[in-house]
């Protein structure tokens, strides 16, 4: 989803919604099938010019997963970690009765802060962009 992704210049000040017209054509260069893997070589080939790779969420992720790991190490009993759309929580919420986190989901039609709705979750993670 690469081009896709890049085309709304998502996670930086200038995000915006693409026309119509670059979403159609940014979706003609995501499909799987047009991607080769070689476990012997250990490359990956791109069949379509233009077609790019975007592993951001997965690095998010595994950072993510690494923080939470340390924290418990260290003897922290709950926590919300951010990285910027990609929220995961463990622990209880201290703050909340339920023990649950509340976590917020930006409209992307208003300014910033308000939000479309508020998930209540457990020791989840919650990705966004």
């Amino acid at each position: 989803i690469g081009p896709l992704v890049q085309s709304w210049r998502i996670g930086f000040s200038d995000a915006k919604l693409p026309t119509e017209e670059i979403i159609s054509e940014k979706l003609q260069l995501i499909n799987p099938r047009d991607i080769e893997l070689d476990d012997e070589e250990q490359t990956v080939y791109l069949k379509k010019e233009g077609m790019a790779i975007d592993l951001g969420a997965l690095a998010k992720g595994y950072v993510a997963d690494r923080i939470v790991d340390f924290l418990k190490r260290i003897g922290v009993e709950a926590g919300l970690i951010n990285l910027g759309g990609n929220v995961l929580t463990f622990g209880q919420a201290p703050h909340n009765p339920d023990g649950c986190w509340r976590i917020g989901i930006q409209d992307p039609q208003k300014p910033r802060g308000e939000n479309a709705l508020v998930l209540k979750i457990g020791e989840e993670s919650v990705v966004t962009s």
